[in-house]
């Protein structure tokens, strides 16, 4: 966590030139990079601590006690800095005069902090936490550049490149080599099964899986929801994080009402060996990681062949046919992406 000190709104108030109006009224507070508003009545209930590159607010009553962290605004240079952060989430960035840019990141507690036996310590968290959303993040200005909010920002222009490259891959007809020559599955090149163009089997789908507050993009078979190849995007550069196969493809997993998705990998060596892997996709690194696998092998042992796999364990966990479904359907429903068929790009 980067070092901030404490700056008490009394203070701020009495601080002449720092860009802090007087007391009892609509408040400005700063720190070297960037400025936010403090509504009137949100300033006299709360304490706000900045740094170089962030201001948290903390509700006043249960500050010192209870800890009262609401929520603060940093800044960083990449999502490779902030992205194992817990409780984030990227609201927008400052886009500089040069070019460059910083984004601006919200960081939230793991629970709450007030006095739990005091009504105004309780009221008072939740008027600024919903000031802090509402109004004071919308409230922030640059000091040097334009502060752009999340929902204005571009996260999937970086991929036009790849998808114009499908698209056009699709249209001529490649054989699998020609997909694979281009740095897509191959499975594109597959006959289809059925009278319709490949252009409308294949589509792609944009979704930030893991609340990083970037696209990730997904190219996939529209019907049944499988990815053969993910694209995510780090410091401005594309990364491909997963290519498949026939026998081995991603869908998504997660849970009604949550924004993160799990990544379900199933790969089969036959009728008698799958090994069905769970993912996340860890913001800042632009890799999968492997959190458990339930592995199916009915030739090595036909009595036992369900098993769990951890990858710090030595070995795989012989279980039953219902724990191993049990374990599989505690990581949520499968998600269908929402994919767009590249028919619809041609017209």
């Amino acid at each position: 966590m980067k070092k901030r000190w404490m700056v008490s709104m009394l203070t701020l108030a009495m601080a002449a030139g720092m860009g802090v109006l007087a007391w009892g009224q609509e408040e400005t507070v700063s720190c070297d990079l960037f400025s936010v508003t403090v509504p009137e009545e949100i300033a006299q209930i709360c304490d706000t601590e900045t740094g170089s590159d962030s201001i948290s607010f903390y509700e006043k009553i249960s500050h010192e006690k209870y800890g009262g962290f609401v929520g603060s605004i940093e800044l960083y240079e990449s999502v490779s800095e902030y992205g194992m952060i817990p409780n984030y989430r990227r609201g927008g960035i400052i886009q500089k005069d040069d070019g460059s840019k910083l984004d601006v990141v919200l960081v939230y507690p793991s629970d709450v902090q007030f006095d739990f036996e005091n009504q105004d310590s309780i009221d008072h968290y939740g008027q600024i936490r919903d000031a802090f959303r509402e109004q004071i993040v919308p409230s922030l200005e640059a000091v040097e550049g334009t502060y752009i909010p999340q929902e204005e920002v571009d996260t999937t222009g970086i991929y036009m490149q790849i998808l114009d490259l499908m698209a056009a891959d699709l249209q001529e007809g490649k054989e699998p080599a020609g997909f694979e020559e281009d740095g897509f599955s191959y499975v594109y090149g597959l006959p289809v099964g059925s009278e319709a163009e490949p252009s409308a089997v294949f589509g792609y789908a944009f979704c930030d899986l893991n609340c990083d507050g970037y696209d990730e993009m997904m190219i996939g078979t529209v019907d049944n929801g499988f990815i053969y190849d993910l694209y995510t995007q780090l410091d401005g550069e594309v990364i491909h994080v997963f290519c498949g196969g026939e026998r081995d493809r991603l869908t998504l997993v997660g849970h009604e009402g949550n924004p993160w998705r799990e990544l379900r990998e199933e790969a089969s060596g036959g009728a008698s060996n799958t090994v069905i892997s769970f993912c996340t996709l860890e913001p800042g690194t632009g890799k999968m990681f492997q959190e458990v696998s339930f592995v199916y092998d009915s030739q090595s042992d036909p009595e036992n062949p369900f098993g769990v796999y951890y990858p710090w364990g030595d070995e795989v966990e012989t279980v039953s046919e219902e724990d191993w479904n049990t374990r599989q359907g505690n990581f949520g429903e499968t998600v269908m992406p929402d994919f767009h068929t590249f028919e619809t790009m041609s017209k």
